[in-house]
């Protein structure tokens, strides 16, 4: 494996992002199957159907970590992670399957805020249909992956150097780098789907919070003051959650739109799009642990009660000394035989 100095920072920088998601998610995915209450039965299928997603992401993010290169109506992707080991058929395909599971953690988010918005309008949905939504949500990232199997692509390094026009130096001792046209309806629909369809998909999203946000206010007046805060916190989490996107989904989508339309130069944002996939992952958790009362309750107890052990313990051993001391001053209260 070849790694330039840029690469094992970016590569780095990828396996740290990814591991913090990985962990959060993991440790949300338990919360959600053994620490949910009952009230929480339908909105655990859409936490849970994100943080998988989001876990998975993290560790194909890893395991693939490419740089991702266009040039006119060519896309170059040299890649450093374990995947390379495999050869570009699986590297590629794992890109693909790493796109997928993006575009469904978005997809998740927006199918999350419709429930929510349906939740409040119907009251009672059932879990076989908080199921068929996410099944539902899932039909678009999953389209991405079949076309991709009968891709037309070449592993031909001298090629791909002169589609970068000899931008990445030493290309020749990568193991794993693959290019292919995009005038082929699999990069197509890919690059429809996690570009252009963010657009509506957000809309989508934002459209199920300003309804949410509507009847809230309209819900509230009347209320007692202990319920007001509780809106106020859904409605911080909403916010919150909505802004997951546009801090990571859609400036990889941007960067690499720009990328292809020549307005950035690849060498340098080649290394920014996976990263900047990988920060939902990474916070998207933390924002569900913290809305979401029973897992906030829970982390904090945990937190407390480890704190509150490793604090006796600290105090154990001075508690010992200042007995033995005590003892040699006063031979009543010494523990050793007299």
């Amino acid at each position: 494996m070849y790694f330039s100095t840029n690469d094992t920072i970016y590569f780095s920088t990828v396996v740290l992002i990814a591991a913090w998601g990985f962990l959060a998610n993991a440790f949300l995915l338990f919360m959600i199957i053994w620490r949910s209450p009952r009230h929480l039965s339908p909105y655990r299928i859409f936490l849970g159907n994100t943080a998988l997603t989001q876990l998975l992401l993290a560790v194909v993010s890893v395991v693939i970590a490419p740089r991702i290169l266009t040039e006119g109506f060519n896309i170059v992707n040299i890649y450093l992670g374990p995947s390379q080991l495999l050869g570009p058929w699986y590297s590629f395909m794992l890109y693909v399957t790493m796109l997928h599971l993006a575009l469904n953690s978005f997809v998740s988010l927006m199918v999350s805020m419709i429930y929510r918005w349906l939740s409040l309008r119907y009251f009672n949905i059932k879990t076989t249909t908080a199921v068929l939504m996410c099944i539902g949500g899932y039909t678009i990232p999953f389209s991405l992956i079949l076309p991709y199997i009968g891709l037309t692509y070449s592993t031909n390094v001298t090629e791909a150097d002169q589609i970068t026009h000899h931008m990445v130096p030493n290309i020749e001792k990568y193991s794993t780098v693959v290019s292919a046209n995009i005038l082929q309806i699999p990069v197509l629909w890919n690059m429809f789907c996690c570009v252009v369809l963010l657009v509506p998909i957000y809309a989508i999203m934002y459209f199920s919070r300003w309804k949410i946000l509507t009847m809230l206010e309209e819900a509230i007046i009347g209320h007692s003051q202990q319920t007001k805060l509780r809106i106020k916190l859904f409605v911080k989490a909403l916010t919150v959650q909505s802004l997951v996107p546009i801090l990571s989904v859609f400036p990889s989508a941007v960067s690499y739109s720009l990328i292809q339309s020549g307005v950035l130069k690849p060498q340098l944002f080649s290394y920014v799009i996976v990263p900047g996939i990988g920060i939902g992952p990474a916070i998207d958790p933390i924002i569900t642990m913290y809305y979401v009362a029973p897992y906030r309750l829970f982390v904090s107890a945990t937190l407390l009660s480890r704190s509150s052990i490793a604090s006796e313990t600290q105090h154990a051993p001075s508690n010992i000394n200042n007995t033995r001391c005590a003892g040699r001053n006063n031979p009543r209260m010494s523990i050793a035989p007299s």
